[in-house]
Parts: structure tokens; sequence; C-alpha cells
């Protein structure tokens, strides 16, 4: 292996400091009517609970899944929720049922906890014909106070926003890269460097993948590199200016750890003092336009301030062989965010 390449395989396989997430299933809620008849209702009680508390992440620790209705069929007991949390793997499973009376709806769900093999909590609700969408929010803010006594974990009421405010960081790096292509890798000793940098995170939609949450970031930066050449090679000195304009989406685990991938144009004035041996010193100069991709790992340390450390994957638009690969280690301090 080519030992240039290591640093940035160190970087590109650093495991990520987030332990895995407790599951609480949510079993398909059974409806009943007066008389204690199991009957079809137009509205899925579990997917309306599941909609008002999957959004909170109880700091990243609690994974909230709705079990598909046919999968084990209806949960009547704790036996049945026991074998349900063994088949997936979970802490927890809520079950229970809805009753439609006359002129009134009744609830009673229960947590099950499958490590303690007993109902941690029942959760009961009531409210007029009229009021279903009341029932479900109060069932669900009850949910949400329970899960947060049975776990010992806070939830996040930010997180359940559906707008990103307006965020502005300030990204400062140091970088080692090494050019893949043989020719310049022969001539040339890796390139040290140094950035800075803009993010912007405008204001948005939230959006998730699963029970992880995604937002986007532009992060136009600058940056300067310099290089010597190697020994045996004519004596050289490199430095390079680079102006980038990135995309970035982040996906966060938790409140402190996420990873991010990006890519977007950049722009590199290129500087090249050669002395051959026989020869005057040369003295070259470019503009270079290229592509910048990059995937990266970031943990939040304290308060405003991020740790991240990226791979970057430069190539040229000309026809030439120049190929990079960036390993990136910086700090990203918040400068400003909306509502602070």
């Amino acid at each position: 292996m080519n030992k240039n390449l290591f640093p940035v395989l160190l970087i590109l396989f650093l495991p990520p400091l987030y332990v895995g997430a407790e599951t609480v299933l949510v079993a398909p809620v059974i409806v009943y009517d007066k008389d204690s008849n199991a009957v079809t209702s137009g509205r899925n009680p579990s997917e309306e609970i599941y909609d008002r508390i999957s959004d909170c992440r109880f700091e990243g620790m609690i994974d909230i899944r709705l079990l598909p209705s046919k999968k084990y069929g209806d949960i009547y007991t704790i036996l049945d929720a026991n074998r349900c949390c063994a088949a997936e793997g979970a802490e927890y499973i809520l079950f229970g049922y809805v009753q439609k009376n006359e002129g009134s709806w009744a609830a009673c769900l229960k947590l099950y906890d499958a490590g303690a093999k007993k109902t941690a909590k029942e959760f009961f609700s009531s409210d007029d014909i009229t009021h279903y969408d009341r029932l479900m929010d109060d069932l669900g803010g009850k949910i949400l106070t329970g899960l947060e006594d049975a776990t010992g974990l806070g939830r996040d009421e930010v997180l359940n926003e559906k707008v990103r405010p307006l965020e502005t960081r300030l990204p400062v790096s140091v970088f080692y890269w090494t050019p893949v292509d043989p020719g310049w890798n022969a001539v040339m000793l890796g390139i040290a460097g140094c950035g800075i940098g803009v993010e912007i995170y405008p204001r948005q939609m939230k959006l998730a993948i699963g029970h992880r949450t995604v937002d986007f970031s532009l992060r136009p930066s600058l940056s300067y590199s310099f290089a010597m050449g190697k020994d045996g090679a004519y004596p050289l000195y490199y430095s390079g200016i680079s102006m980038g304009l990135p995309v970035c989406a982040h996906i966060h685990f938790d409140l402190k750890n996420s990873v991010y991938i990006g890519c977007g144009p950049y722009y590199e004035i290129e500087l090249l003092n050669v002395m051959p041996k026989y020869g005057d010193q040369e003295f070259h100069f470019q503009n270079i336009f290229g592509l910048e991709s990059f995937a990266g790992y970031g943990v939040n340390i304290s308060g405003p301030i991020d740790l991240y450390a990226e791979v970057q994957l430069d190539f040229h638009f000309k026809n030439d062989t120049f190929l990079a690969l960036r390993a990136v280690l910086g700090l990203s301090v918040k400068l400003y965010k909306e509502g602070t």
C-alpha cells in the first residue's frame, strides 16, 4: 500500500463516537367498538401515535419504529409483546387499544420493557367523539413523557420544529495531501496546507432518513497549500491558492455526531518554481478549475465547537491526469444561529 494513503484511510475508517440506540416498537393498535368487538377504523391509531412521537430523538439514543400491521398480528398480552421484542431485537414496545363508544373515545396503551420483562408504563386518554385528533395529541404527549421517565433520556423539543433555523459557522482546517498520478508523485513530496471558510445553513424544512435528521449547507472556502520537490528530482517549490464552493449534506445521528458528504467546483492558482541543474530558475503559473468531493465525520466537543475529519478527492477539468487525495482535520465554530 502507498504509505501516503495511510492517513487518508485512517480518517476514512475512524469509528463513529456514538453508541447504538435503544429501539422502541409501535405495534398495531386494536380498535374496539362499544361492545368490545374489534373493528376496522378509517384511521390507523398506531400511525397517528408514531407520527406524534417519532420526531423526538431523545438525544439520538432512541430509535422509534412502526411495526407493519401484518408482520406479527395483533398484540394483546405481554407474552405477545415479549415475542415481538425478541424477534426485532427491541428494548421496548408500545401496544394497546382504542375504543370507540357512541359519544366518546377511550384509549389505553402499555409500554413493555423487554429487559425487565414487565409493563413499565400505562397511558390512558379519553375525549368526546368529535375530538379524535385531540385524543391522539394527548396520548402522544403522555407517551413521550413516559419514555423520558422509563429511559432517563430527555427529548429534544427543538427537533419537533419543522424548520431548521439559519446558522453560520466558521470552519478552519489543516490538511495533508498527495497527488495520485505517478508523474506528480515522483517529483513532489506530500503537500501540506491550511484552510478557512464560512459554512451557511439556510432556513430549510427538516428532512429525515429513518430517525436521522438531514440538512444541507453551503461552504465557501479559501485554502493555501505548499510543497517541496523530492530528493533526487529538480529542486522545486509549489504553492497553491484555492477557492471552493461546495454544497454539503449532513446526516445527524444525535445532537453531537454526524456524517456528511459534499461536492462542488473550485478555482486554484498554482505557482511553481523549478531550478534545473544546468539552467536558469523557471517560474510557472496557471489557473485551474476543478471539482472537489469529500466525505467526513463531525462531533461536537464543547458547546459551539465541532471537531471534524474528512477525506477530499480533487481533480482538474482540463485534460491532464491530476488527481489528489486530501486528509483534513479541522474545527468548526458557531458564529450565529437564528433564535439563540
